[in-house]
């Protein structure tokens, strides 16, 4: 194995609470992310923009992220998004922006950081396929089908009651 940074060293570390690497071993993990890094926010900064593109997925280390919803609104001849509605506030070891990474879709809502000091594992996973890493990225992508369905039924829940 390469020579690794200090983030992905830190990620083999604390790859056992981030439950879609759990089963993986470290060689996989390594295989699997690319430009992996931490960063610190500090309060109401914007982790990323609703309608961005973007490949990062992001795992809540320290702190808190809101999810915001916005409406797309014309002021003076320009659209933007605006009058944000919270759809979430997720908290340690959360993951999130799985959905852009996977579908290559722009971001469904924006992300900003609640506190100062919150801490995100920023991360990419590997698209190529080949015949060395086939098996561990169909298993990532099932993990990420669970986690994605998970979502679903907490907002069912929240919709539907």
């Amino acid at each position: 194995m390469a020579k690794l940074s200090n983030a992905q060293n830190t990620l083999l570390v604390i790859k056992s609470k981030i439950p879609f690497f759990d089963d993986f071993t470290n060689n996989e993990v390594i295989t699997l992310t690319r430009d992996v890094t931490f960063v610190k926010y500090n309060e109401n900064e914007i982790v990323f923009e609703q309608n961005s593109g973007g490949k990062d997925i992001y795992f809540v280390v320290q702190g808190s992220v809101d999810v915001l919803l916005g409406k797309m609104v014309k002021r003076g001849g320009r659209a933007k998004y605006a009058e944000h509605v919270k759809l979430a506030t997720l908290k340690r070891r959360s993951l999130f922006g799985e959905m852009s990474a996977i579908t290559g879709e722009r971001r469904s809502a924006r992300c900003v950081s609640t506190i100062d000091g919150t801490t995100l594992l920023r991360f990419k996973v590997v698209s190529k396929v080949e015949d060395s890493n086939k098996i561990i990225l169909a298993i990532l992508y099932y993990k990420f089908i669970d986690i994605l369905v998970q979502k679903l039924k907490i907002l069912d829940e929240k919709v539907y009651g």
